[in-house]
């Protein structure tokens, strides 16, 4: 906090210039029970780069990034229509018409 009363008003409002980042990101769906997979990949990363070819490709420890995990709501509920909802709806209601008619008819 002192460092910051100290720094000067122009200094602290002045645009910093963003360290490029060309790590690779590692997706895992997230688990609670998944290990430290961070701690793996740089514990492996000399077998990595034993390979040329590996080497080359994987330059530095990949990033680890963590996919939300599909909830039961998710599986249950559709995120897309299909085509043509309204067609389908009018000729499920014409059945049901034809159907009470020709139980009205009967009685």
């Amino acid at each position: 906090m002192d460092r910051a009363t100290r720094t000067p008003r122009n200094e602290a409002l002045r645009d910093k210039p963003k360290e490029e980042n060309n790590r690779i990101p590692f997706t895992v769906t997230y688990n609670p029970g998944l290990p430290n997979i961070g701690g793996l990949l740089r514990e492996l990363q000399p077998v990595l780069n034993s390979s040329n070819r590996c080497k080359n490709a994987i330059k530095e420890v990949p990033i680890v990034a963590f996919r939300k995990p599909k909830s039961l709501s998710d599986h249950l509920v559709r995120a897309y229509f299909r085509s043509g909802p309204k067609d389908e709806v009018k000729e499920l209601r014409n059945v049901i018409l034809i159907d009470v008619r020709f139980v009205i008819s009967f009685l």
